[in-house]
């Protein structure tokens, strides 16, 4: 006696959630940026500016001992009119060592500024850079006009006066002032351009990654 054999039902297992992969990290890390060259820091320009600025500083105190020394001016003495061609040729004289040095001091500021922003030296500061460039651009246009005005000025002047304090004391006086006003503008402008170059420019930095590879690019548009 044959006996049906009851049907077995199979029940497939229903699939449950599947569990994702977790997210992937992209982690960029930076490649670390090239140091600066020290050869463009401007150290030698700021070197050379000063050595002629101080050259000419000594010749000019050279000059005004000489007047007070071995001439032997004194300020409440009558002023001789026929020196003042004399006062100009040698005034004039310390100015060829005195202008190349304050070009040499501003280049050499604006290559520093940009330097140390570039070497990581000095961190960007947009409102201390914008500081510095107005009070540097002040002062070196007050010095640049006292200089000029006052060699307007200076042969009316001397004519006008009666002594060798008057003479003497305005061509000394407007001198320093103007030059410490003009090398003070030159130092704190060229800084000011240096940083302003510096962080203006165009950045782009090779970067590595677990996807890939690329290229970050930064600046001021």
């Amino acid at each position: 006696m044959l006996c049906a054999a009851a049907p077995v039902r199979v029940h497939a297992a229903e699939p449950g959630p599947e569990v994702g992969d977790p997210p992937v990290q992209h982690e960029v890390v930076p490649v670390p940026r090239v140091p600066a060259d020290p050869a463009r820091s401007g150290r030698r320009m700021l070197a050379a500016g000063g050595v002629l600025l101080g050259l000419g500083a000594v010749g000019r105190m050279a000059i005004g001992g000489f007047w007070a020394g071995p001439a032997r001016l004194r300020p409440s003495e009558p002023f001789g009119q026929w020196s003042i061609p004399n006062i100009a040729f040698f005034t004039v004289f310390s100015n060829v060592l005195v202008v190349p040095g304050l070009v040499l001091t501003g280049f050499g500021s604006r290559r520093y500024g940009a330097w140390r922003v570039a070497s990581g030296a000095r961190p960007e500061d947009a409102a201390r850079t914008d500081r510095r460039r107005k009070l540097g651009l002040g002062l070196l246009g007050s010095g640049l006009s006292l200089w000029v005005v006052s060699r307007a000025a200076a042969l009316p002047v001397l004519r006008a006066c009666q002594t060798n304090g008057c003479a003497y004391g305005f061509v000394e006086s407007t001198f320093w002032l103007g030059l410490g006003l003009t090398t003070s503008g030159a130092v704190l402008s060229g800084l000011a351009a240096g940083e302003r170059r510096a962080t203006g420019r165009l950045a782009v930095t090779p970067t590595l990654g677990p996807s890939g590879r690329g290229l970050a690019v930064g600046g001021r548009f």
